[in-house]
């Protein structure tokens, strides 16, 4: 997500404590897709001064950092600090997501689609004083394409890129193998040349302090497990930030975060369970608020995977290549009841995979691909595709059980809650699941199909 002084968490400079709880979408899932509810998250916040006489927003974290190199890192936490410090050509605006204007001003394409033109803003300087141009641009966008490392973050991004010419200071083109739809200059931290090119090897670069940068905030100072601080930067070209700075404060996990915002060391808390929040409804001093965020709560299914030779590879049961079966746990799956016993309905039901804090593009309540609860039809669905039920209550086919395994992250008490509904549904329809507790590593943010565990989430595969 895109943070800076537009955003209106970082504009609160009273000493007034404020909160935002962002509640993620609950998907209802699709055909070959079983959705369950989501993660309510909530946003606490104080301005405050986390440092003697500076005014800076604390923030409490649990988050991964893997590095704070843009060309590297791919985890949640690294990746929305880089955000704050570089910008791309483009941005997303924050009413619909549509391209806006970043470090570019404007930008036109060719009638075959194969070449953007991009122009830079007037007098956009980098932190450190020196101009931003063209060649900084160049300059990110080849070390990705020939550096294989340097690709790992956003290699995808440019992988259609034939060439990256700069006519002059303000003019990037780029021109593209094939044409594409998406903005090409979206999503990739423009970084400084002058400081990377004396780096000896940039993929091994941390880049933990003093950054100079193009964005509202800039890396100071970064001690594992214990805070990430950064300072304002008075050249960003959208104005200075209201506040002098931001400070990420580690804790172990949420109930410490809570402690930590009612005892004053922190301002603003995320990811609350429901109780936590119901909690801090009416404390002194804190002020919660519920609205929409961008992510939402699935259950994601595991058919196994194939190489492009064909061999069967992973731990995916073969019966959820079945769409009569993926179709039929959705449909034995109770979401409006998730919603209200898990997470005290401090959440949305949502339609597919896109929440429905994106209304352009998320899918209307009234379409009729939507499933609904319905756990005869289910049973209905699975003996019409010959899933017979045994003496045991469990279906099978071709002389295999129809068992499923459902991993849950041992320290999400959502997450076990929600597999305490599930098993039962499941078993009404004659699937048997097998509720296995795992420590389930942080999702990056930079996912791929291989990724299909992570907090928030709960996935169902043999």
């Amino acid at each position: 997500m895109r943070t800076s002084p537009r955003t209106s968490t970082f504009q609160r400079l009273s000493r007034t404590l404020t909160a935002a709880a962002l509640v993620a979408a609950i998907p209802l899932g699709t055909a070959g897709a079983a959705s369950a509810a989501s993660l309510p998250q909530a946003v606490t916040a104080e301005s405050a001064a986390a440092t003697s006489g500076d005014n800076v927003l604390r923030i409490a974290t649990s988050g991964f950092v893997d590095s704070f190199n843009p060309f590297i890192s791919i985890y949640l936490l690294p990746t929305n600090s880089i955000r704050y410090m570089y910008e791309s050509l483009v941005q997303n605006g924050q009413e619909d997501g549509s391209p806006t204007k970043g470090l570019a001003d404007h930008w036109e394409t060719s009638t075959d689609g194969k070449t953007w033109t991009f122009t830079l803003q007037d007098n956009l300087k980098w932190s450190d004083d020196q101009p931003i141009t063209s060649a900084d641009v160049k300059y990110t966008y080849e070390q990705m394409m020939t550096v294989p490392d340097l690709g790992t973050a956003n290699g995808n991004l440019v992988q259609n890129f034939k060439s990256v010419e700069t006519p002059d200071d303000k003019t990037v083109v780029i021109k593209l193998k094939s044409s594409q739809a998406p903005n090409p200059g979206v999503e990739i931290p423009i970084v400084p040349k002058h400081i990377w090119e004396k780096i000896d090897n940039p993929a091994d670069f941390k880049n933990e302090e003093n950054v100079v940068g193009s964005g509202p905030f800039l890396l100071k100072s970064y001690k594992a497990n214990e805070s990430i601080t950064f300072t304002a930067n008075k050249n960003f070209w959208q104005g200075a930030p209201k506040i002098d700075g931001l400070q990420y404060i580690y804790y172990t996990n949420s109930d410490a975060q809570v402690q930590a915002l009612r005892s004053g060391d922190v301002d603003l808390v995320a990811g609350l369970t429901p109780t936590q929040y119901k909690a801090l409804e009416g404390a002194e001093g804190v002020t919660v608020h519920s609205g929409e965020g961008r992510r939402y709560s699935s259950i994601s299914i595991n058919p196994g995977l194939k190489t492009r030779t064909g061999e069967s590879f992973g731990t995916g049961n073969a019966a959820l290549q079945d769409k009569e079966v993926r179709q039929a746990i959705r449909l034995g799956t109770d979401t409006k009841t998730l919603l209200e016993k898990v997470q005290d309905n401090q959440g949305v039901l949502a339609t597919s995979f896109i929440p429905v804090s994106f209304p352009k593009w998320t899918l209307s309540t009234e379409n009729p691909v939507i499933q609904s609860y319905d756990p005869e039809a289910a049973k209905k669905k699975l003996e019409d595709d010959g899933w017979t039920v045994g003496s045991d209550g469990i279906r099978e086919k071709d002389g295999k059980k129809l068992k499923l395994r459902l991993l849950v992250d041992s320290e999400d008490s959502t997450e076990q809650s929600i597999a305490e509904y599930f098993k039962p549904w499941m078993k009404e329809i004659g699937i048997d699941v097998d509720v296995q507790l795992m420590a389930l590593i942080e999702i990056p943010q930079s996912c791929s199909s291989e990724f299909l565990r992570s907090r928030g989430q709960v996935s169902a595969g043999s």
